[in-house]
Order: structure tokens, then sequence, then C-alpha cells
């Protein structure tokens, strides 16, 4: 079984599932240290609860993530148990600048962690991690992956690439500044990590340009509770600049409105559309009712059986 950084630390949360600051995401969010680049999260019983992810429970146990979720069954980590997940890096730096936080109940604890990586051993041939106690933490040795896994309490496990183990384990220590606390705190101002999916960032200089050229950072969030709503905030250089790109996509959007229409979007969608200067960013939002996707849905199952 191939492992990457990346899919193995997925894996050991036991997730396959691709606010204020008083969230309980935010509270893992303060485990990803001040390098990171980028940060994203998901509340996962408010994902798993939602009419979007409704009746894809199958999906998930069939999956190519399925040895892994059989394995947190069978150890007391079923999906009933996952709360959030927190994922932090630098695209420039490699898979080893990456931080992992997972929050589920048990998940920290020393036989359910020994248990799953005694099935997948099971089932693949090749152990998930290995264990040993250091200073009075229960650290975990990812197999296959240069990262390292460290205990914080009986629900949470930490994930770090080797670059940022020692930032990682100082944080979990009390020492350090986090991301969202620092770096990223403007970006992380603009979302909400109490919605079931929210990301922030920084534009890095390796991007500035083109279409990007002048953008400093982004935010967003999803809210699935009745339907889909999502925002978006991007920051530029200067207010004018947001007031100048604020319109370049306002005319963007009129010219593909109609043909969304078209192609079966419900009108209320396409009018919900929100764009608009505010300072040094241009906030973005829609939102579409349950019935809004239900008819979404029905116009691109039309659109498919009319191709074939």
């Amino acid at each position: 079984m191939k492992r990457t950084l990346s899919t193995t630390a997925c894996a050991a949360a036991l997730l396959s599932l691709t606010a204020c600051k008083k969230s309980g995401s935010a509270d893992a969010a303060k485990l990803v240290p001040d390098a990171a680049k980028v940060i994203a999260g998901a509340n996962l019983q408010t994902l798993m609860k939602s009419p979007l992810y409704g009746g894809n429970e199958e999906m998930l146990e069939s999956g190519d993530q399925k040895e892994f979720v059989a394995a947190a069954k069978a150890c007391d980590l079923g999906p009933d148990t996952w709360k959030s997940v927190v994922f932090g890096f630098d695209p420039d730096g490699g898979e080893s600048s990456m931080a992992l936080v997972l929050v589920a109940e048990g998940l920290g604890k020393k036989d359910n962690l020994e248990c799953v990586s005694a099935k997948i051993e099971a089932s693949s041939g090749s152990a998930l991690w290995t264990m040993e106690e250091k200073d009075g933490r229960l650290v975990l040795d990812i197999q296959g992956v240069d990262a390292t896994g460290y205990v914080v309490d009986d629900n949470t496990l930490a994930v770090a690439g080797s670059a940022w183990a020692g930032a990682v384990l100082g944080l979990i220590e009390g020492e350090g500044t986090s991301a969202i606390d620092h770096g990223l705190e403007d970006a992380v101002d603009r979302t909400d990590m109490s919605k079931a999916m929210w990301a922030a960032g920084i534009v890095p200089d390796s991007m500035q340009r083109g279409t990007t050229e002048g953008m400093t950072s982004g935010a967003l969030w999803v809210d699935v509770s009745s339907g889909l709503e999502v925002m978006a905030s991007v920051g530029v250089k200067d207010a004018d600049m947001a007031e100048t790109k604020a319109k370049e996509f306002e005319k963007g959007f009129s010219q593909l409105e109609g043909l969304a229409n078209t192609f079966g979007v419900p009108a209320s969608v396409t009018e919900s559309v929100s764009i608009e200067a505010k300072g040094e960013s241009i906030n973005l939002s829609a939102k579409a009712t349950k019935e809004d996707l239900e008819a979404i849905n029905a116009a691109l199952q039309k659109s498919v059986a009319a191709s074939e």
C-alpha cells in the first residue's frame, strides 16, 4: 500500500472526507505553527449530519479509504466519534512542512491507537505506526513517511511533518506561536471556523502573476445546514484595487449568469450572488436551498441522459 505524508496523516486520523475563534476547530487550529501559509478545517459532525452528506456513508465505507474506516469502526473510532480536522501547510515547503490536527472521541487513547494499527497491519501487511512514551507523552512514528504523531489528549492527535515537528510539539506544550494568532490572523478573521468547512491563507510570492497579481490573502467558509451557502473573501494590496477587481468580477459573473440559468441553475441561486469591495478585500457570497440543489441535480441528470 503506497503512502504519502498527506494520505497517511489523513488515514492516521481515520478520516477520509475529502466561529469565531472560540469553536472546536479553533482549539485544534492553535496547534498549527506560524510557518503555515494556508490553514483549512472541517467540523465533521456538522458536515455528516447535513442534507448534502446524507446517504454518503456507504460511499465512504466502499471508497479508497475503506480499510481505515473499517479499522476505525472496529476500534471504537467510527464516524459517530469524529469531531473535527484541521490541516495547515506551506505550499513552498514540501510535504515535511505540514501539520494535521484531528479530534475524535477516544482518538488519543493508547488502546484504540494500537487497535487501529494492528487492524491495518492485518489487512495490508504493514503497520500504520509504532508508538512509544517520550517525556510522558505518547508519540507515534508514522510508517512510510517522514511524520510524527503526538497524542495531545484522549481525543486529539496532532501529526507533523519533520520540518514542523518541533514547532507543533512546542505548541502542544504551550510554547511558540500559532498561525491563527500571527501570520494568518487577518485571513482567519475573514472566515468562520464554526461552519462545516473553512479555509484561510496568504498568497505566496510565487503566485503573484496574472489574475492573482496583487492578491494578498484569501478566506472561505461553506455552510451546509440548510442547502449550501458559500462565502469567499479575497484580500488585495489596497482599497482601489479592491474596487477595480470587484467590478471585474461582477462583469465576468454577469456574462455567465444567463448561461448558468440555461444549464438549469435556478434564478434564485444566481440572484443570491453578491460581489462587493470592502476595504482592502473583495467579498463574494452565494447560496442555494435544498430545493435549488435538487433542481440542479435533476438538470445535470437530464443533461447526462441526453448525451448518452
